[in-house]
């Protein structure tokens, strides 16, 4: 008799046990990547065109995953084309779009990817804008440093 009791509560508190560790894993990997997004825009030189930067910056990443892969740069893409769709200043122009990383170490700017010059009708979703870029050798390395996307107004 006492020995079903022992064992069913041990049972029970193993379960439970297990049950935290679950729930505390499931807490740990739930999201694969988080970035915060600034937008700031200015007039270039001429004081004509409209500059809109795009900064996105590595929050978190799971340390299970790349943080440069092409299934994170699709997502930073489609919230780059979320931002552009819901501004009116885009309507009916070219848009040039750079993809660069900044070093942190020395505060430069590397391009990852050749820019692309694009309309803004031509906008359709985020799989056919990636396949546009030609990406540079060094853009799927492991490094977390800062994504830029840049879209300048032509």
């Amino acid at each position: 008799m006492i020995n079903k009791f022992l064992i069913n509560w041990l049972l029970f508190i193993l379960i439970i046990i297990s049950c935290n560790i679950i729930l505390r894993l499931y807490k740990y990997y739930k999201f694969n990547y988080l970035f915060s997004i600034n937008v700031s825009t200015f007039l270039d030189i001429n004081g004509k065109n409209l500059i809109t930067y795009i900064t996105f910056k590595n929050i978190y990443n799971s340390p299970l995953m790349k943080w440069k892969s092409i299934n994170n740069y699709l997502n930073l893409l489609k919230a780059v084309l979320y931002v552009i769709k819901n501004d009116n200043l885009y309507l009916n122009r070219n848009l040039c779009f750079i993809v660069s990383e900044i070093i942190p170490i020395n505060n430069l700017f590397k391009v990852i990817a050749d820019p692309i010059i694009i309309n803004y009708n031509d906008l359709n979703s985020p799989y056919e804008l990636i396949k546009l870029f030609k990406w540079n050798k060094n853009a799927f390395n492991d490094d977390l440093n800062d994504i830029i996307f840049t879209v300048k107004i032509l």
